[in-house]
């Protein structure tokens, strides 16, 4: 499975994200990429047979490959040139932090119900979605102001 969802996502950036970056802006993607993530993700809970999850998995995994790399373009724009290897360390960081706590919150939930930590997944990647549309939103209305 984890092979599977390896191939899509090396698929996605080794071969849909050149295109697709040369049409959008990494603003553009992500606006898509991390709905499409939280919806992927709640699809998981769709099939019933374990062969129907392979049909599945490719949209999560497509998803994720255009994600990941345009936040780190975002971020690593953000950041001045003498700037961006530190900041991309400290984002680095702050992943690697951030994958401590959801094992965790997952392993108490489980035990509540067995799909509730694809649930929490999915409904946790709509909020950052949200979180970015409006950070998104403030950001272009300030550049629009200075104009």
């Amino acid at each position: 499975m984890f092979a599977y969802v390896g191939v899509w996502i090396a698929l996605t950036q080794g071969v849909i994200m050149r295109p697709l970056t040369k049409r959008f802006t990494s603003s553009q993607i992500l606006s898509v990429s991390i709905l499409a993530l939280s919806v992927a993700l709640a699809l998981i809970l769709v099939p019933r047979d374990a062969w129907l999850l392979y049909m599945v998995i490719p949209f999560m995994s497509i998803s994720n490959g255009l994600t990941h790399p345009n936040a780190s373009a975002i971020i690593s724009g953000l950041a001045g040139k003498d700037e961006q290897g530190e900041v991309l360390g400290v984002m680095q960081s702050v992943q690697s932090l951030g994958m401590i706590l959801p094992p965790l919150i997952a392993g108490f939930i489980v035990s509540i119900d067995k799909h509730l930590p694809i649930v929490v997944a999915s409904i946790s990647t709509l909020c950052a979605w949200l979180v970015f549309m409006w950070f998104r939103r403030k950001v272009r209305v300030i550049s629009i102001k200075n104009d």
